[in-house]
C-alpha cells in the first residue's frame, strides 16, 4: 500500500472521510475514518500548534503521525491522485504511542468495534458516531494522558441493554475508608488517563469495553442524525443513543465496583474495593456516596437502593428525593424522548475517583 500526500496538504485515498484538518502530516490507509483537531485551527487550515489525532476508528486501517507542518491545508477525498502527489511505501506503524497528548485539552481516544456474529453490522457506523459523541461529551471536562482505547462490543449483557466498564483494574494499596484487610483497586480507564499507560498485567487490552445488546439497540435506541449538533427531536418512544453511551462511559470512568447489589456490603475475603466503593457509606436507613469533594459541594449523594440491577452504582432513590433523580447517572429510570448530559455532580464524583478534569465544570 502507499501513502498519498502533497507538501502542506493532506489527502485521504479511496474516499475515506476527513472531518477536520490536522496540523500534522498523517499517513492513512484504506478504511480509516479520522477526526483530528488542532487548538486554534479552523476547519480547512493547518496553522497552529502541532497536534495528534483525537479520534480514530479503523477496522482495517493504519495511521502514522509523521510530524508537524504548516501551510495550506487543501483536502481532497478523491480516489485519483492529484498532480504532484508522490507515493511512499508504508511500514507497519504499530499502535499510537502512549505519550500522545490530546489536542485542546480533551483526552485522546480510539474506538474499535467487535461484532463476531455480525449482529449489528449495518449499524456499526451509527454506533461509532454516537459513542464518539458521548466520548466528546465527557471530553469537554475530562483530560488525560495517552490514548484511551474503547472497544465497542456487540453481544449479550446481564440486563439485555447496554453495559460499560473498564476492562481491568490495578491494585494501588490499602483502602482508605474501609477497615483492613482491604485492597483498593483503580479502574484501568483512570489509570490510562492519569499515566497514559497500559495495565502491565494486560498489555494491549482495550481500556474500556462498552457492550450493546442487539435487541435493545434495534427496538429502543434512536440515532441522532447529527451527533455533533444534538438538536433533532428524540422520538417519544425511544432512548437517545448518545445519552445511553454517555451513561455507560460514566461507569467505565469509575462509577462501578465490587459491592453486593442487594446488601451493599464489600466482597467476601479477600476484600477488594474500587475507588468508588471505598467512598460509599452504608447505614441502616441510607446509602450515599461521600467522596470529600462531592460532599463538600453537594452533601452526601443518595444512591439507588430499590433496583437490584442498578443499586449502589447509580444515584437517585425513590425513597429519598434528590435533585439528581433525573440526571445522567440516575438508577431510577431513563426516560424516552430526553437527552442526558454530563453534569457537575457527575464530574465531582469522578474528581473524587482521581479522574483528571480540565477547566471549569458546568452548572448542575
Amino acid at each position: 500500500m502507499t501513502t498519498r500526500y502533497v507538501h502542506g496538504s493532506l489527502i485521504v485515498r479511496f474516499g475515506a472521510p476527513l472531518h477536520k484538518s490536522a496540523s500534522r502530516q498523517v499517513i492513512v490507509l484504506h478504511g480509516a475514518t479520522i477526526v483530528a483537531e488542532a487548538a486554534g485551527a479552523a476547519l480547512g487550515c493547518c496553522y497552529g500548534p502541532p497536534v495528534v489525532l483525537r479520534r480514530l476508528v479503523f477496522p482495517l486501517s493504519l495511521v502514522l503521525v509523521l510530524g508537524s507542518f504548516a501551510g495550506a491545508c487543501t483536502v481532497s477525498t478523491a480516489g485519483p491522485a492529484d498532480a504532484g502527489v508522490r507515493d511512499a511505501a508504508i511500514p507497519d506503524a504499530g499502535p499510537i504511542p502512549d505519550d500522545a497528548d490530546a489536542a485542546g485539552g480533551a483526552f485522546a481516544y480510539k474506538v474499535t468495534v467487535t461484532d463476531p456474529q455480525d449482529l449489528l453490522t449495518a449499524s456499526h457506523v451509527d454506533m461509532v458516531k454516537c459513542l464518539e459523541a458521548a466520548l466528546d461529551e465527557w471530553g469537554q471536562y475530562v483530560t488525560g494522558q495517552g490514548v484511551l482505547t474503547v472497544e465497542l462490543r456487540v453481544g449479550a449483557t446481564a440486563t439485555n441493554r447496554m453495559s460499560g466498564a473498564s476492562t481491568s483494574s490495578i491494585s494501588i494499596g490499602t483502602c482508605k475508608n474501609t477497615p483492613a484487610p482491604c485492597t483498593l483497586a483503580q479502574d484501568q480507564a483512570i489509570h490510562r488517563l492519569q499515566t497514559g499507560k497500559d495495565n502491565k498485567a494486560q498489555p494491549g487490552v482495550p481500556d474500556i469495553a462498552v457492550t450493546v445488546s442487539p435487541d435493545y439497540w434495534n427496538k429502543l435506541i434512536w440515532v441522532d442524525p447529527d451527533p455533533k449538533a444534538r438538536t433533532a427531536t428524540v422520538p417519544a418512544d425511544k432512548l437517545d443513543a448518545i445519552s445511553v453511551f454517555t451513561h455507560e462511559l460514566g461507569h467505565a470512568f469509575g462509577i462501578v465496583g465490587y459491592r453486593s447489589l442487594d446488601t451493599y456490603a464489600p466482597s467476601a475475603a479477600p476484600v477488594f474495593l474500587s475507588l468508588y466503593d471505598d467512598q460509599v457509606v452504608v447505614t441502616a436507613d441510607a446509602l450515599t456516596f461521600e467522596g470529600p469533594k462531592t460532599k463538600a459541594e453537594f452533601g452526601p449523594i443518595p444512591l439507588t437502593r430499590n433496583n437490584t440491577t442498578q443499586n449502589v452504582y447509580h444515584y437517585g432513590d425513590t425513597k429519598t428525593k434528590s435533585p439528581y433523580d433525573d440526571a445522567l447517572m440516575n438508577g431510577i429510570v431513563y426516560k424516552y424522548a430526553l437527552r442526558y448530559r454530563v453534569g457537575r455532580v457527575d464530574l465531582r464524583i469522578l474528581d473524587d475517583l482521581g479522574v483528571p478534569l480540565r477547566g471549569t465544570l458546568p452548572p448542575q
